[in-house]
């Protein structure tokens, strides 16, 4: 009997079905195609015929998570920080969520993703530097609370980060791997702004331009700080331009065994004169 309700479970736990998520581009000679409708696709996945649960527009609002360093080596330059983060708020469109974490000594919430410009700007007019910068610790912690599981919120990570000492301890090149390919899977972006002193190749700096070459985003760098309100506020504007190209896509999920799609996936729209393009892991950015 036992065996038979272990080869029971067995069989349950590998038919259960699992939503794989995929991103379309529909174009036509007028431009992006509006309506596409879910009988509007064949979708193909391991030889089967797969049946579309859910096809709409990939138009969700953003929320966008500031991980501000705060740390003693980032002393010298929050003054710009602070103006800095006002300016990157007030280039983001209201219907967006902004929040905001600092990560001098531990990792602090001063605003969860919200719509408050104005309570945010506040927080930022008063931050203060001290401790050690923890952002290994931060980006885990953080991505957890607010990224991995966004809702209907496509999830941004913006990071303003010194290149002084990273006091989140031990660092598992392994475990940073595959927290990136979970970001990647989930069409997390990750934009950064390294603030440059003497170290030039700390842990920061590897972390942040890893995060963002895997995710598609923005990297820069600054020795002064005294163009960091003007970055910033780039850097918004351009987040925004990406969103605004990419809510003409569509989302497109689908029911298999399995939570990715199979090496032969075959997407097809039933549309005359449609050309698409697909992605796997996130909107189409390029």
């Amino acid at each position: 009997m036992a065996a038979t309700l272990v080869a029971m479970a067995a069989t349950i736990a590998h038919t259960q079905t699992q939503t794989v998520r995929l991103y379309l581009e529909a174009l036509d000679e007028r431009g992006p195609v509006e309506g596409l409708a879910p009988s509007d696709v064949a979708i193909f996945d391991s030889g089967a015929n797969r049946t579309t649960t859910q096809l709409v527009r990939a138009d969700d609002p953003m929320r966008i998570l500031l991980l501000v360093d705060n740390g003693r080596s980032a002393q010298p330059f929050i003054q710009e920080i602070r103006g800095g983060i006002v300016a990157f708020a007030d280039a983001i469109p209201a219907v967006h969520e902004l929040g905001l974490v600092t990560i001098g000594n531990t990792p602090v919430v001063r605003q969860e993703p919200s719509l408050d410009r104005m309570k945010l700007k506040q927080i930022a007019r008063t931050l203060t530097s001290g401790g050690t910068t923890v952002l290994v610790g931060a980006v885990y912690e953080m991505y957890d609370r607010f990224l991995r599981n966004a809702g209907d919120r496509w999830p941004v990570l913006v990071i303003i980060t010194s290149d002084g000492s990273e006091g989140s301890g031990q660092f598992y090149p392994e475990k940073f791997a595959a927290f990136g390919r979970d970001m990647q899977a989930k069409d997390v972006v990750a934009h950064a702004i390294v603030l440059i002193s003497a170290k030039g190749d700390a842990l920061q700096v590897q972390i942040a331009r890893a995060l963002t070459e895997g995710t598609g985003g923005t990297y820069n760098t600054t020795a002064t700080g005294g163009d960091l309100t003007s970055r910033l506020a780039a850097m918004a504007q351009d987040i925004v331009a990406d969103f605004d190209r990419t809510s003409t896509q569509y989302r497109l999920e689908y029911a298999s065994e399995s939570a990715q799609p199979a090496p032969d996936l075959k997407v097809s729209l039933l549309r005359d004169g449609v050309k698409m393009r697909m992605s796997r892991a996130g909107r189409i950015r390029d």
